[in-house]
């Protein structure tokens, strides 16, 4: 099936100062999430949190809505498409967002790596639930 980027968008995103004794996580969650009215649709949904400085904790809920060509049955959701392809076509965006943020809020640039998908694990929950509220 065939699928396009309609928008991305940052559903919350926190900055924080940790305590001394907070220790700062490093990590990305991502799935798919879909929503009930809007058949054609479906988004990736990132949840990272990235230290960006030795006291300093970026916490951020990043979603890539997409368009489907036809509706989205469970086969498609079953696929490789919004678990692989989809978190592949949209990670350059977060990517870019949290380069473009960490400069601008007064860090030193933060690229996050180059990550290959398809190698990757199975896409591990977010903390949002399974439908997308924001599509």
């Amino acid at each position: 099936m065939q699928f396009r980027l309609i928008k991305t968008l940052v559903r919350s995103l926190r900055c924080d100062e940790l305590e001394d004794d907070e220790i700062a996580e490093d990590d990305l969650r991502y799935s798919p999430a879909y929503h009930q009215d809007r058949p054609t649709e479906f988004a990736v949904v990132f949840d990272l949190k990235l230290p960006l400085e030795a006291n300093s904790q970026l916490s951020i809920t990043y979603l890539a809505v997409f368009e489907t060509a036809g509706e989205i049955t469970e086969e498609f959701k079953s696929s490789h498409f919004p678990k692989v392809n989809a978190a592949a076509v949209a990670y350059p965006y977060l990517r870019a967002f949290v380069g473009q943020f960490s400069v601008l809020a007064g860090f030193e640039l933060h690229t996050l790596p180059i990550r290959n998908f398809v190698k990757a694990s199975v896409p591990a929950p977010t903390k949002s639930d399974a439908q997308a509220d924001e599509l």
